[in-house]
């Protein structure tokens, strides 16, 4: 896979998730399971 930069919708689901999930409150569980909801962006 190609990894693409956030341009806007142009994205994948999980890509937007990650970048919405910047506006909820800094709780480690959340980072945790979004991380683990999205491997792609590990690899």
């Amino acid at each position: 896979m190609t990894w693409q930069p956030i341009t806007g919708w142009e994205v994948r689901p999980f890509t937007i998730t990650i970048y919405d999930a910047e506006k909820l409150p800094k709780c480690p569980s959340h980072q945790v399971m979004l991380l683990s909801s999205s491997p792609a962006l590990l690899s």
